[in-house]
């Protein structure tokens, strides 16, 4: 038969919680990692992390959120108390809409006065947006030509600049353009 202290050592051992004497309270928060990717102007839905007490008495905590630049992460409630066997959620909010495409890392501290902490760490990715770059090499493109003459070759140099996968076709009626497709990944 396992006892409470048997359990606070198997919990301690397995990094879920630290380990008190009897009748303390216990910090137990899961999950401790998120990896979040996203595409430039996209939105991410709020995340869930249970911050519990395993042990006994009641457990008193403090949420901060942190991130570079500052701002992007929040954490909501900042504080909160468990009872022994009661699990609290604490939802994590990400305002990407002013961040520029590029890796960023964040952290959110739960920390209990004489009980510990616990950190959980979010790594944000936002890729470009997908979309097509062209360079006419600085010429000024029409339809108009005098009767007879023809327009020089030029090369029209088209690109993903997003790094995401992205289509495109170039209509050639009656042959008025000679499109050529050249694949390459970088």
């Amino acid at each position: 038969m396992r006892t409470k202290n048997t359990l606070r050592f198997l919990a301690a051992a397995a990094g879920l919680a630290a380990a008190a004497a009897p009748g303390a309270p216990l910090l137990e928060v899961a999950p401790t990692f998120f990896a979040k990717q996203i595409t430039q102007g996209q939105t991410l839905l709020p995340d869930a992390v249970q911050v519990g007490n395993p042990g006994d008495g009641t457990l008193t905590y403090s949420v901060i959120a942190g991130s570079i630049p500052v701002g992007w992460l929040s954490a909501s409630p900042s504080d909160g108390s468990a009872a022994a066997g009661v699990t609290n959620t604490v939802v994590l909010s990400y305002d990407t809409a002013p961040l520029d495409p590029g890796i960023y890392a964040g952290q959110v501290d739960v920390s209990a006065l004489g009980v510990g902490g616990r950190t959980v760490n979010i790594d944000l990715r936002i890729n470009r947006r997908p979309g097509l770059a062209w360079d006419a090499a600085g010429k000024a493109w029409t339809n108009h030509i005098m009767a007879g003459d023809t327009l020089p070759a030029t090369t029209l140099s088209i690109w993903n600049p997003s790094g995401e996968p992205a289509g495109a076709s170039i209509p050639s009626p009656r042959s008025a353009i000679s499109p050529s497709a050249e694949a390459t990944r970088s």
